[in-house]
């Protein structure tokens, strides 16, 4: 497991202030709208889904 927990292809020089900036700004966003936990989709949110994944995913 700890050799998974490692890649070579991150290398070991610090991120770009550019990516570095990107990532904190969606890590800010996804708290902001997160921020109160997670949220059980209504009976109809889920009803639609399903229907949704029958149609498109199952054919």
């Amino acid at each position: 497991m700890a050799r998974k927990a490692q890649t070579r292809e991150l290398g070991t020089d610090p991120l770009p202030p550019a990516i570095a900036a990107f990532l904190a700004e969606e890590f800010e966003a996804a708290r902001d709208l997160f921020e109160t936990g997670p949220v059980r989709p209504s009976a109809q949110a889920r009803a639609k889904a399903e229907a949704f994944f029958r149609g498109v995913v199952r054919g």
